[in-house]
């Protein structure tokens, strides 16, 4: 029953950001908030009562993000002692700090202890990626006017004619959004045990995904979708046979060509522009789209107040002192928090890559399978996230991220239980059959 109410609010914040819907009635009073805060107070409950474990996420995700929105709350506390910030108030910043920093941790708290088992941690992951699915297969169809809907936005200006804006109503945001579900999809097509009928979906999901991706015309998207392959097979290199990585390109060309031959057909020019517009930069600010610029001016504000590279200039301040916001992640981070504030946000990220690298162990063919998915569009994220900010893309990160941290606990719980029930062999025994050692349950399947 509790992951069929965390799939509800994963659809309703997917149909909000698709149709535009209003979920609140007045600030901080929304649907969304009902949910998330009604489900938080419940597992605050569950987490406090007498005889629960400790969480073997304690130190390695929840203290580095519990600290991270505290240094927030503190550099939000002292800006405005510090210095008059421009054009935001103090007000303006305290709410930001709790929609883009406090509700991604409890969209991923709400996620992680909402399932409490592998198997529901792996049907509402599943389910989760078919509403993804659905929601790029409506892009696709309005986009293509089969029918139009009139859902999707497409951009206007003359740079960027065409440029397709997703339900999540911009390119590059959208872009990064899909880079991280892609590999789940590849993942399960090859993992999947139901017969072709769920192959085809998975395949299909596949195909919509780059097909949308290649139409938001996002450069950083696709680059992070490539870079982070790469550095996702550098992760699990040891744990993947070469046999399976041939299987996933075999698997994985054809599906990119599919794509990229339909999205040809109406948008050839829209395809060729963005090309263009990246051979012919004559300069890193122009193949960046001025990016590089804007990085450049956020430094400079900080070289002019020294201090700012340990503490920051304070939270939500970017905008106010350069005009623009950064496109970059990290040093939105960096800007606001300083380097305390940038080192515990790249720990939690770390921490999250290892655990899932971790986890993989061949107990579950569907939950290695979904991991492996997770991994590789996680790294693709990380990449991404170089070049653009994210806002509404966020919730869903850190929900799938938190359901995929419970099938990594749940892995390596089963993992562990397995060891424990193989029979000890001393070593001058000299044994009929080895015994399967950790490093084996972990590649078997791969």
């Amino acid at each position: 029953m509790r992951r069929h109410f965390l799939l509800l609010l994963f659809a309703i914040l997917l149909l909000s950001e698709m149709f535009g819907w209003k979920l609140g009635v007045s600030q901080g009073f929304s649907v969304k908030n009902a949910f998330l805060y009604g489900f938080f107070l419940l597992i605050l409950v569950e987490r406090l009562s007498p005889g629960v474990s400790k969480d073997p996420l304690l130190t390695k995700i929840h203290w580095p993000f519990i600290s991270l929105i505290l240094v927030a709350g503190i550099s939000w506390a002292f800006t405005d002692v510090r210095t008059n910030v421009p054009n935001y108030t103090s007000e303006d910043r305290i709410i930001a700090l709790k929609s883009t920093l406090a509700d991604f941790y409890l969209f991923f708290i709400v996620y992680y202890y909402g399932v409490r088992n592998l198997q529901d941690a792996i049907a509402l992951a599943r389910n989760i990626l078919v509403l993804v699915f659905a929601s790029n297969m409506i892009t696709v169809m309005d986009v293509y006017n089969i029918p139009d809907l009139g859902i999707i936005k497409q951009m206007d200006s003359e740079s960027n004619r065409g440029r397709l804006m997703g339900p999540i109503g911009e390119p590059n945001q959208y872009a990064a959004f899909l880079a991280f579900f892609f590999p789940s999809y590849i993942a399960l097509a090859l993992a999947t045990t139901r017969g072709r009928v769920a192959r085809s979906i998975y395949l299909s999901a596949s195909v919509a995904t780059i097909i949308t991706l290649l139409l938001t015309g996002s450069r950083g998207g696709i680059f992070g979708l490539v870079a982070g392959a790469v550095w996702g097979y550098w992760q699990v290199r040891e744990k993947v046979r070469l046999k399976a990585t041939f299987k996933v390109i075999a698997l994985a060309v054809p599906v990119v060509g599919v794509a990229i031959a339909i999205a040809v057909i109406n948008y050839s020019s829209l395809l060729m522009g963005r090309i263009d517009t990246t051979a012919q930069a004559g300069n890193a600010s122009a193949a960046s789209a001025g990016r590089t610029m804007i990085w450049q001016s956020g430094l400079s504000v900080m070289v002019d107040h020294p201090i700012s590279f340990i503490t920051g200039m304070g939270w939500h301040t970017f905008a106010p002192y350069v005009g623009i916001v950064p496109h970059n992640t990290y040093l939105w981070y960096f800007f606001n928090l300083g380097a305390i504030g940038l080192i515990l946000y790249l720990l939690i990220l770390r921490n999250i890559l290892k655990l899932t690298r971790e986890a993989v162990n061949g107990a579950s063919v569907d939950g290695d399978m979904l991991l492996m998915g997770f991994l590789f569009g996680f790294a693709a994220l990380l990449v991404s996230v170089f070049f653009v900010d994210l806002f509404a893309p966020w919730y869903f990160i850190w929900a799938y991220a938190g359901v995929m941290a419970r099938v990594a606990v749940q892995m390596n719980a089963e993992a562990r239980q397995q060891r424990e029930r193989t029979p000890k062999v001393e070593e001058d025994d000299n044994p009929p059959f080895p015994s399967v050692s950790a490093q084996a349950l972990q590649v078997q399947r791969f």
